[in-house]
């Protein structure tokens, strides 16, 4: 998939995970997570990086990002979630959010969710 190629969602589940990358090396880090789940990562400053197989990292502006930290209570960084399907093109949240203070504990973390 290229950076602006439109997607449609076909997976049961996805994790979600909001970042920032001005914490050092967090992107990089971010590309080596060996999830469960295909992972859409969004960065709070809106920068731009390459993909992973597993990885989707998504572009958004303020007004989408806002909302979408607003409607699921996002307070930390980096915060991960899971998404579920639950109709054709509807996903609702399927999980906690996990509030992660050290980027090496998200496998661990997505493991156990």
């Amino acid at each position: 998939m290229k950076k602006n190629d439109i997607f449609k969602l076909s997976e049961q589940k996805y994790l979600i995970t909001m970042f920032s990358s001005k914490d050092a090396n967090t992107q990089e880090e971010l590309a080596r997570i060996d999830a469960k789940y295909k992972v859409f990562a969004i960065d709070f400053h809106q920068n731009s990086f390459d993909n992973t197989p597993s990885i989707i990292f998504l572009g958004s502006d303020t007004n989408m990002n806002l909302k979408f930290i607003q409607r699921s209570n996002i307070y930390n960084s980096p915060s991960i979630l899971i998404i579920k399907k639950v109709k054709e093109s509807l996903y609702k949240q399927d999980s906690m959010i996990q509030n992660l203070d050290i980027l090496n504990q998200i496998n661990t973390e997505i493991k156990e969710l």
